[in-house]
């Protein structure tokens, strides 16, 4: 569940029940940030009945900050098993640079936030191989499928996206590398 940057005490009450397996929280900076959501989900936790240390945290780094404190982000708290980000919109923003262009604008972050999961023993969150998105579409099939062959060929293993046409090129690509 994606809790909003702002709003951590709310949505935190409104999300953290039994069931529930990450907290994935956007725009990530500090690692005081980190223990703040692990001191609330831990006391949400107790008063619900919900085995301790069972909700994770998923650092999202979506600004230059973010990516700054990595190391500090991603080891502030045992419930992070998923560390990643450094490009996307807000990132674009944060450095004022352009969004959709045929090369990989975000490459020193995006590498520095893996680096610094593979370095810990934490899952990279949504890592992935770079392909060009100059139209800014979210919902091309082939883009997808090529984004999903050149991942899992760099060893990643999920893919997601934000648009449901992405999701059988992504499949279709995984099974095919598998065959292979």
């Amino acid at each position: 569940m994606r809790i909003n940057h702002d709003y951590v005490e709310a949505d935190l009450e409104g999300v953290v029940w039994p069931g529930l397996a990450r907290v994935n929280y956007p725009k990530a900076e500090t690692a005081e940030e980190m223990r703040k959501l692990d001191v609330i989900i831990t006391r949400l936790e107790r008063e619900r009945g919900i085995r301790p240390g069972t909700v994770e945290i998923g650092a999202n780094i979506e600004t230059a900050r973010g990516v700054a404190n990595a190391l500090e982000i991603a080891s502030a708290s045992p419930r992070i098993k998923d560390f990643g980000g450094g490009g996307g919109y807000d990132m674009s923003r944060d450095l004022g640079v352009e969004m959709f262009v045929g090369f990989d604008q975000f490459v020193y972050g995006k590498g520095e936030l893996e680096l610094t999961a593979r370095a810990l023993g934490v899952a990279v969150h949504r890592a992935g191989a770079f392909v060009p998105n100059t139209t800014g579409s979210v919902s091309d099939a082939d883009r997808a499928f090529r984004e999903a062959e050149a991942s899992r060929k760099c060893g990643f293993r999920e893919g997601g996206g934000l648009h449901p046409n992405v999701i059988e090129p992504q499949i279709a690509a995984s099974r095919r590398l598998k065959r292979k």
